[in-house]
């Protein structure tokens, strides 16, 4: 453990291999063991320590948590709701494990049950630590922002804060649920906390330029999402941001583009679709419009929840697009024959 703790891992890990050669049936030599695999991102093995600790020691809450952790580190989410739902019943006292499950739970976009897993370890009650803190605040404040209650999420959030004031996730999403509220300056000064402590977030990038967009600041905003770019050529929003930055600039052949890089990063980008669809209608390209339109319409159901309810508009102004082009065709048709 001291080694361990000193991050001399391999030599850590060269004394449990020692100990597990004389008692193999050791549950916590074999979390210990787990922990310094996981610190090495070894997380396959360290899964293994897990399993075998939790199955020679039911009641070892920590071993849980580290195992749900790890699934969820390598991207195995439905095995960590399993695993987290299992250890709840088998310790279902541990306030600690339930506001792991409400984590989880958000993954899958179970906000209701996640918050009632929170009220669950507020109803237990916990001494915890401080990553017990962080995990109860943020969580809780994920839950609510995912359910749009963005006062509450807000409120959670700085609390979250308070426990670890450099966690440049936590800062970028108290802008998140400020920037929801209006509250655009504010919004900024948060993600600006962010970038202090991680340049390289490229989210706090996109999310600064979107609230700068909204505050007229445009030139400021399209740096914000460049910069979002560099940091992260995959973030599919930034491309998606620099696109309605040059349509707002008339540069709509150079937005088509970047809508078509968010939507190369993300085919089922409903609002890149829908943006696309405007920007070929301006440049008179309304075939290709009609096509990036009946996609929009065809993702939709993954949009933003404000946009779900444009589908019956959107399918009455594509039919007007394509009865445009019939006329157009006609047209040309007879101008041909004449």
């Amino acid at each position: 453990m001291a080694l361990g703790k000193m991050g001399r891992l391999h030599e850590a890990l060269a004394c449990f291999d020692k100990a597990l050669e004389i008692n193999p049936n050791d549950a916590i030599t074999l979390f210990n063991k787990g922990v310094a695999l996981q610190k090495l991102n070894r997380l396959t093995e360290a899964l293994e320590c897990y399993d075998k600790a939790t199955k020679l020691n039911e009641k070892l809450w920590d071993a849980w948590d580290r195992k749900v952790c790890a699934l969820v580190l390598l991207g195995r989410y439905q095995e960590a709701l399993e695993w987290i739902e299992r250890a709840t019943e088998v310790l279902p006292d541990s306030a600690e494990l339930w506001v792991l499950k409400g984590n989880v739970l958000i993954i899958f976009g179970r906000y209701e049950e996640a918050l009632k897993c929170f009220e669950k370890a507020d109803n237990l009650g916990s001494d915890g630590d401080s990553i017990y803190w962080f995990r109860y605040w943020d969580g809780k404040g994920r839950a609510l922002y995912g359910l749009c209650r963005y006062e509450e999420a807000e409120e959670c959030i700085k609390k979250s804060i308070e426990v670890d004031p450099n966690s440049d996730d936590s800062w970028y999403f108290r802008g998140m649920c400020l920037f929801n509220l209006g509250r655009y300056k504010e919004a900024i000064e948060c993600y600006d906390e962010a970038l202090y402590i991680n340049p390289m977030n490229s989210d706090a990038w996109n999310s600064k330029g979107a609230a700068l967009k909204k505050l007229g600041r445009v030139k400021e905003a399209k740096g914000c999402i460049e910069a979002a770019i560099d940091a992260n050529p995959m973030n599919a929003d930034a491309w998606y941001n620099k696109g309605c930055i040059l349509a707002e600039l008339g540069k709509h052949r150079q937005a088509v583009e970047c809508y078509d890089k968010a939507i190369e990063i993300n085919p089922k980008y409903a609002e890149a679709w829908h943006n696309k669809g405007v920007a070929l209608v301006k440049i008179g390209e309304y075939e290709k419009a009609i096509e990036a339109f009946e996609n929009c319409i065809k993702y939709i159901k993954y949009a933003s929840p404000e946009h779900a309810n444009e589908v019956e508009d959107l399918k009455r102004y594509v039919e007007q697009l394509k009865e445009k082009v019939r006329r157009k065709n006609r047209t040309s048709n007879k101008a041909r024959l004449n």
